[in-house]
C-alpha cells in the first residue's frame, strides 16, 4: 500500500493548491479501486430498508465537545472513512424485484455545516432524524457539523440498513480522531474484505432451511414467556393510532460519575446485569405512570451485540449491521421488592442469550415474496410486524465509548437518538461517557406528551439512585 501513502501525503501537499474540492475528486478517484459492494440486501438489511419507508427507522449519533474542530481536517476525515468503509459508499438499487446494495462512484459524504443557538442543539438534531431518507437515496449516511461559542457539536444521521448503533460509535470515535490528527490521514489504508450480509455470517446451524426450523422453536418457546403473565400492553398515554410524520423528541438525564460507578458495584455485588437493572426501572416507571392498583405485564427488547457469535471475526470498527434483539416480559406490583424483580429480568436475559434467541431473531422474520419492494409492500410488512411482535419499548445499550487519542479536544458528552416505530412506545438510548451514565428516553411526540416522558425519565432516574443503597 505504499502507492497509497505516496497519494495522501500528495494530497496533503496539494491541500493549498488545488483546495478542497479538487483534494475530493482526487480521493473519491482512488476509492473506486478498493473495495466494492455488490449483493443483495441480507434478512436484517432488507427489513430495516423496507420498513423505514413506511415509518423512520433512521437515527443519530453525536458527540459534544469541548472547542471546536477544523472543519476542513473534519471533511478529510470523512472522506478517508468512506475509503476505509465500503458501507459509507452505497446505495439500494432494484433489479428484477429484488433489492440490492450497490457501490456509487459520487461526491464525497459532505460535512453540512449549521448554526444554531447553544441550548437548541438537541432539537437541531432531532429534527434531521425526523428527515427519511429516500428508497434509493445516496449517501445513507449524513454528516452535521455546528460551532457553538466555544463548544462543538458533530453528529451523523444513519439509514439503519446499512449500520447499527454499535458500529456508528466506533465510526465516531474514528472520525474524531481523524479529524484531531490530521498526521493520521497520511498511514497506508487496511485491505478489507467486503461486508457480507448478517444472514450468511450467522453460525451454520442458523442458516437455510435447517436454521428456520431451528429458529421456529426459539420464537415457540419465547411466545410462552412473552405472555406468561398475559399480553403486554403499551402505557396507557402511547397513542400508537397517531397517524403522519415522526416527531421525534428526546429527554435525556445522566447519572454522575460517583452514582455510576456505585450503580455498577451494586449490580456486581448482587449478581445482576446493569441492563436487567434498566429494564425494571423502566417498566416500572411506565406502570408508575398509570396509577393503577394492578399493574399489566410490559415487556421490553435488548439490543444484543452478534459479532462475537459470527463465524467471522468482524472488526471493531466495521460499519455494518450486526445487531438483534431478545425480549423480556414481566409482570410485577408495586410494593415489589426491586431487586428481586431485578433478579426475574436477569433470569430472562440470561436464558434468552443461553439459548441463541438473538441469532434466531431475523429468521423469523416474515419470508420477503410477502411484500415486494413498494411503499405498498412497507406498509404490508409494517402491519404484519404489529400482529407478530408484541407491545414493548426497547432499550439499547452502547455501553462504555472511549474517545482516546484526540488532540486538543474533548468530549463532553455522545450518545444516540432515533424515533420509534409506529409498534414502539419508547427507545431508551444508554451510553457510559467519561464515566458517566447517559439515558436518553426518545419518543415520538405526536404519539406521547412530553410531561408524561419527563415524569417516566424522572421516576427512572431516582430508581437508578435507590437502587444504590439498597
Amino acid at each position: 500500500m505504499a502507492w497509497l501513502t505516496g497519494f495522501v501525503i500528495a494530497c496533503n501537499g496539494l491541500r493549498r493548491r488545488v483546495g478542497l474540492n479538487s483534494l475530493k475528486r482526487l480521493i473519491m478517484g482512488e476509492i473506486e479501486q478498493m473495495q466494492v459492494v455488490d449483493r443483495p440486501l441480507g434478512r436484517a438489511e432488507r427489513f430495516f430498508w423496507l420498513f423505514d419507508q413506511a415509518s423512520t427507522m433512521s437515527f443519530s449519533f453525536y458527540a459534544l465537545l469541548e472547542g471546536e474542530l477544523n472543519i476542513e481536517n473534519l471533511q478529510l476525515a470523512l472522506n478517508r472513512l468512506q475509503q476505509e468503509q465500503a458501507m459509507l459508499r452505497v446505495q439500494v438499487r432494484i433489479d428484477d424485484n429484488k433489492a440490492y446494495f450497490k457501490a456509487v462512484s459520487a461526491e464525497t459524504i459532505p460535512v453540512q455545516v449549521l448554526k444554531t443557538d447553544v441550548e437548541q442543539w438537541r432539537e437541531k438534531i432531532l429534527d434531521q432524524v425526523a428527515i427519511p431518507f429516500a428508497a434509493d437515496t445516496y449517501p445513507l449516511i449524513k454528516c452535521f457539523y455546528m460551532p457553538m461559542k466555544g463548544r462543538s457539536l458533530v453528529f451523523l444521521i444513519c439509514h439503519h440498513a446499512i449500520i447499527d448503533g454499535l458500529s456508528v460509535s466506533g465510526l465516531m470515535q474514528r472520525l474524531l480522531k481523524l479529524a484531531t490528527n490530521p498526521v493520521l490521514l497520511n498511514e497506508p489504508i487496511e485491505k478489507r474484505a467486503n461486508p457480507r450480509a448478517l444472514d450468511e455470517l450467522l453460525p451454520t446451524d442458523y442458516q437455510g432451511v435447517k436454521g428456520r426450523l431451528r429458529s421456529l422453536v426459539h420464537r415457540s418457546s419465547e411466545m410462552r414467556e412473552w405472555y406468561r403473565y398475559g399480553s403486554p400492553k403499551h402505557v396507557s398515554v402511547f397513542e400508537q393510532s397517531a397517524k403522519g410524520r415522526c416527531q421525534p423528541k428526546c429527554v435525556f438525564f445522566k447519572i454522575s460519575v460517583t452514582e455510576t460507578s456505585a450503580l455498577l458495584a451494586a449490580c456486581k455485588a448482587k449478581g445482576f446485569s446493569l441492563q436487567s437493572v434498566l429494564i425494571v426501572a423502566q417498566l416500572y416507571s411506565l406502570n408508575s405512570l398509570e396509577n393503577k392498583a394492578h399493574w399489566e405485564p410490559m415487556a421490553i427488547s435488548s439490543a444484543v451485540d452478534l459479532r462475537t457469535q459470527l463465524i467471522e471475526t468482524i472488526p471493531a470498527d466495521e460499519v455494518g449491521l450486526y445487531i438483534s434483539f431478545i425480549l423480556t416480559a414481566l409482570k410485577f406490583q408495586e410494593n415489589d421488592d426491586f431487586w428481586g424483580i431485578v433478579e426475574k429480568a436477569h433470569v430472562q436475559l440470561k436464558s434468552n442469550l443461553s439459548r441463541d434467541a438473538a441469532l434466531a431473531f431475523w429468521q423469523n422474520l416474515p419470508p420477503e415474496f410477502l411484500f415486494g419492494q413498494t411503499d405498498k409492500g412497507a406498509k404490508r410488512l409494517l402491519s404484519i410486524s404489529g400482529i407478530l411482535s408484541p407491545a414493548s419499548s426497547i432499550i439499547s445499550n452502547l455501553g462504555p465509548i472511549s474517545y482516546d487519542g484526540l488532540s486538543n479536544a474533548k468530549v463532553l458528552e455522545s450518545s444516540f437518538n432515533l424515533c420509534p416505530s409506529t409498534l414502539t412506545s419508547l427507545c431508551t438510548a444508554v451510553t457510559t461517557v467519561n464515566d458517566e451514565l447517559s439515558i436518553g428516553l426518545n419518543y415520538d411526540g405526536q404519539k406521547m406528551k412530553d410531561k408524561n416522558v419527563a415524569v417516566i425519565a424522572d421516576i427512572m432516574r431516582i430508581l437508578l439512585l435507590q437502587a444504590i443503597n439498597t
